[in-house]
Formats: C-alpha cells, sequence, structure tokens
C-alpha cells in the first residue's frame, strides 16, 4: 500500500484502526510514534485505548486538561507502562507519554523549567534516544518557549546522539523562531502536510515532530480519528526492528482429576509397607513428590508477554477466529470477507468488555479469603500505587540494564557483598 494516501482524503473513510492496523503489519517488528493534541482526555481514554493499543508504540498526548485530582489507573493503557505526566489544570495545557510497556525507558528532569516539556531516554535496540515530548500552548510564546526548550536540548545533546521531538508547537516550520531552531540543532521535521483544521480555509502544520536523524524514520504520516476537535495524529516509523515481548511460560500443577481421599490412601499404602524409624527426610520427600506427580502432575503452557489477568478461554478463541478472518479478507478482499471479519471484531469488543466487568464484579471480599491478594487486583481503581508486573529495570552505574541474566547477577552481587 501507498503510506503517502493515508494522509489525503481516502484514508479518512477508512476507520482509524483500520489505518493503524494496515501500517503497522506493512512494518513489522518496528517502532511506531504518534502525537495527538486531544484536547481533554479525560472522556476519550476508552476510545483513545481502542484506536492506539497494539498499534502505536510511543505516543504522546497534548492538551490533556486534566489535574492531580485523577488518578494514573484511570489512564492506564493495556500493552503500556505506567504513563509519564505532566499536568497543569483542568482547563487548559498537559501532556501525557505512553510508552510500550517492553521498551527500556526513564524519565529526565528539566535543567531549564519554565515550560510544558516531558523529556525521557527510551532504548531501543541498544541505540539510545532523547524523547522530547513539548506543547507551546500559544502562537505569541513561542520564543519564549523555544529558548527555554533549546537550554535543556543543549544539555542534553552531550549525551545523547538521537534525539526525535514530537508535540504541538503552534506554529509552523517555515517561521523565523522554528527555522532557527532546526538550523541550530539540524533537526528536520518529519511532517509537511496540515494537521490543524481550526481553519479550513487556511489548514497549518503545527503538531510536528522533529530529528536529528531523519533517514532512521520512513513513512510519516497525518491521521483523522475523530478524537480531537481539529487536530491530526501525526505518525511516522523508526526503521530499526524491536522484536515483541516473549511469551511466558508458566508451570502449573493439573487438579483436574485429583481426589483427596485417593491421594490419601495411596500414600497410606506406601508408609504401611516401610519402617518410619529408619526412613530419611530425602526419602519421604522422594516417595512423596512422586505420589503428587502422579494424582496431580505438572503441566505447562505459554501466555503472551502482556497477558492481562481478565483474559480467558472465550475471548482468546474470539481473537483467533478474528484473526483468521481477517487474514481471509486480506486474501480475497470481498464485502462478504470484510463484513465477517468486522461482525467478529466488534464481538470481541463486547467480550472483552464483559470480561473486564466481570473479573472485577467477581472480586468480593466475601468470596477472596486473601485480603492481600484482593487488595493488590482492585487498588488501580482507586490508587496510583499499584504493584509493578513490568519487567524489572535498573539503573546501574548511569546505564539501564534490562537484561534478565545481567539483573539477577547484578543483584547476587550487591546482596553478597551486603
Amino acid at each position: 500500500m501507498s503510506f503517502d494516501s493515508l494522509s489525503g482524503t481516502g484514508s479518512r473513510m477508512s476507520p482509524p484502526q483500520t489505518i493503524l492496523q494496515n501500517i503497522r503489519i506493512n512494518n513489522n517488528d518496528r517502532i511506531i510514534f504518534g502525537h495527538l493534541n486531544i484536547n481533554s482526555i479525560r472522556n476519550k481514554i476508552d476510545m483513545l485505548a481502542e484506536i492506539v493499543s497494539g498499534r502505536v508504540y510511543v505516543l504522546l498526548i497534548s492538551k490533556t486538561k486534566i489535574d492531580d485530582s485523577f488518578p494514573n489507573a484511570q489512564f492506564n493503557i493495556c500493552g503500556f507502562s505506567k504513563p509519564y505526566r505532566l499536568d497543569r489544570n483542568c482547563n487548559g495545557g498537559g501532556l501525557i507519554l505512553y510508552v510500550r510497556n517492553d521498551i527500556t525507558t526513564r524519565k529526565l528532569p528539566l535543567i531549564s523549567p519554565g515550560i510544558e516539556c516531558l523529556l525521557t531516554e527510551i532504548t531501543i535496540s541498544k541505540r539510545k534516544w532523547l524523547l522530547i515530548g513539548f506543547y507551546n500552548p500559544q502562537k505569541s510564546t513561542i520564543a519564549l518557549n523555544i529558548g527555554i526548550l533549546e537550554r535543556n536540548l543543549s544539555h542534553y545533546l552531550t549525551k545523547y546522539e538521537n534525539v526525535i521531538i514530537l508535540g504541538d508547537f503552534n506554529s509552523e516550520v517555515q517561521e523565523e523562531v522554528i527555522k532557527t531552531f532546526l538550523s541550530t540543532f539540524d533537526l528536520k521535521s518529519l511532517i509537511s502536510v496540515p494537521t490543524c483544521f481550526k481553519s479550513h480555509e487556511n489548514p497549518s502544520c503545527i503538531d510536528l515532530i522533529l530529528t536529528n536523524k531523519p533517514r532512521s524514520f520512513q513513512n510519516s504520516v497525518t491521521i483523522e480519528i475523530g478524537l480531537s476537535d481539529f487536530h491530526l495524529l501525526t505518525i511516522t516509523i523508526l526503521k530499526t526492528t524491536f522484536k515483541k515481548k516473549p511469551p511466558r511460560v508458566v508451570k502449573y500443577r493439573d487438579y483436574k482429576h485429583y481426589c483427596k481421599a485417593n491421594f490419601q490412601w495411596d500414600l497410606n499404602e506406601i508408609l504401611s509397607g516401610i519402617n518410619l524409624n529408619t526412613l530419611t527426610n530425602d526419602d519421604f520427600h522422594t516417595i512423596f513428590m512422586t505420589l503428587v506427580n502422579k494424582h496431580a502432575p505438572m503441566k505447562t503452557k505459554f501466555v503472551r508477554g502482556n497477558n492481562q489477568p481478565f483474559m480467558n478461554k472465550q475471548l482468546r478463541s474470539a481473537h483467533m477466529k478474528r484473526t483468521m478472518l481477517l487474514t481471509r479478507y486480506r486474501k480475497n478482499k470481498t464485502d462478504f470477507n470484510l463484513k465477517a471479519y468486522k461482525r467478529q471484531r466488534n464481538y470481541c469488543v463486547t467480550l472483552l468488555r464483559e470480561a473486564k466487568r466481570m473479573h472485577f464484579e467477581n472480586l468480593k471480599p466475601s468470596e477472596v479469603s486473601d485480603n492481600k491478594r484482593f487488595w493488590q487486583t482492585v487498588k488501580s481503581l482507586f490508587s496510583d500505587k499499584v504493584v509493578s508486573t513490568e519487567n524489572i529495570t535498573l539503573i546501574e552505574n548511569d546505564k539501564i540494564i534490562s537484561d534478565t541474566l545481567i539483573l539477577a547477577d547484578t543483584f547476587g552481587k550487591f546482596f553478597s557483598n551486603q
């Protein structure tokens, strides 16, 4: 498919999920960056999650219009780490940054404050990138805010060779302030088509994606997703490949055919023929575990790296059928196959909502004997203090470590020296 066409009128006839899904398929294992001026996120988070989850991997949302009275858990999106937030108030401004949960990232401090800006370091295929999210609320303040941004960028350029800046600048690249900024830091804008249609007669390109490594990116486009008042979603794709999170191996005991009475009977039968006075602890352990493995054998299953607790067999089967129908439609693009896929897709959305509802409805104190487990599950609904299930990331000697073997060795050395 032609990616240039995605920013044209024809792409707006297709659902944004379809457009983004096609982009992801044509850029398998590559990182997709996006930015959207959403003009208040509070009532749009579910629709945003449905559109971008699994399709955009680094997403900056500007003009969020929220404050600290909104908990982080309200804005969590499946597949992303806990978002980085920079709130102003409920009337304007604000940034929120989503990064896929298997991409190593850390927040960096602002050296020169006074602007709405998020600074983060992300590591992709052993390359470090300085990722900057920026929001300039008014065209009249661009010179002041760009000056502050320049001081922060100058500080971090001594540590980072690769830079990408996303945001709403409220100014176009041909304006003198932006031209000087791009020239000073050898940056190039990846977006060259209108992104803001506040004036349909004179639309402007103010939602920019800037980088000093333009050859590292491809297929930069704009997409209408229907969540903003005037702005389009801007997209660019990093050429570097990045493998998705591998499946987790879960080992468990199968108690489907376990009978307590039969287990006790067999154990008594074995022990009745043995002199317990001469039976060692190791021998008893061997006998006991052999019997346990007989009545409740160990089994292995593979689950997705980002598997969610509300996933069930019915939903998993529905997703598999949806994928099958989508594959059939791609091979034979008929109206019948398209309707079959859309019907199954909508069914999956309904099942997902029902599975989430049932998951939390069934978590009643009277039915959960372990109070600790209960509160760990529902805490995300009421508090930001959520127990993380993501991979461990460690900063050691100013280096980010996420490899499990190196992490284990680092922790072992640390605690052995205590």
